[in-house]
């Protein structure tokens, strides 16, 4: 199938082997009326960790430099990720989560690709009357590796929207995407890897 926005082809290997993982996960939560908080601390064990190969070009089609997927023997996920939320006033509101991850092939000790390191998010909401809802959006992807020379830095995105309750039938909902339309170098890109551009938006919802 094309990859790399169209610059490559992954090929299928029938020599890979299953890949298996036992998990650990440890959570906490605590809530009061108006605010909560939680945690959660986890651990993946991967054997035959399932990636696409972009350090090795295994042919050529059409021009195109052709790939395809191996195994890591051994994979070790570990993370923690803490969330909350908090009612300002009645009619504004605050959430927002941090997740910080260390993915490593076990038998090389080096990072595992396509994992950032960190990511965040928050969301501020208004509720501007009793009908008509605004929110604020921050999403953080932290750096990663995306093959053995090319790392992508961490960046932020901006969203903004709104969602009116015209009647008890029909939602309105328009915003815009990617505010400060964001994007990736052509590094990053070629490998595949992008951010839609600043985007419109408007739709609705109607239930009967």
């Amino acid at each position: 199938m094309s990859t790399r926005r169209g610059t490559a082809w992954m090929e299928g290997n029938p020599n890979l082997k299953p890949e298996t993982s036992t998990s650990y996960e440890l959570s906490a939560n605590y809530q009061e009326t108006n605010w909560m908080v939680e945690a959660t601390v986890y651990r993946n064990n991967v054997d035959n960790l399932i990636n696409r190969d972009f350090n090795n070009q295994i042919g050529e089609d059409s021009g195109r430099p052709v790939y395809t997927y191996k195994n890591t023997d051994k994979a070790r996920i570990d993370g923690v990720e803490l969330g909350g939320r908090v009612a300002l006033t009645e009619t504004l509101s605050l959430k927002g989560d941090f997740t910080f991850t260390d993915a490593r092939d076990q038998t090389t000790g080096e990072l595992l690709t396509n994992r950032p390191r960190q990511s965040a998010s928050t969301r501020f909401d208004w509720q501007t009357s009793q009908k008509l809802t605004t929110f604020v959006r921050a999403t953080y992807s932290g750096k990663q590796k995306l093959n053995d020379t090319t790392d992508l830095n961490g960046y932020t995105l901006m969203d903004l929207g709104m969602n009116y309750q015209v009647n008890k039938l029909v939602r309105v909902r328009a915003g815009v995407s990617n505010v400060a339309n964001k994007r990736l170098s052509d590094e990053v890109t070629m490998l595949g890897y992008s951010e839609d551009p600043r985007t419109w938006y408007v739709g609705f919802t109607s239930n009967f």
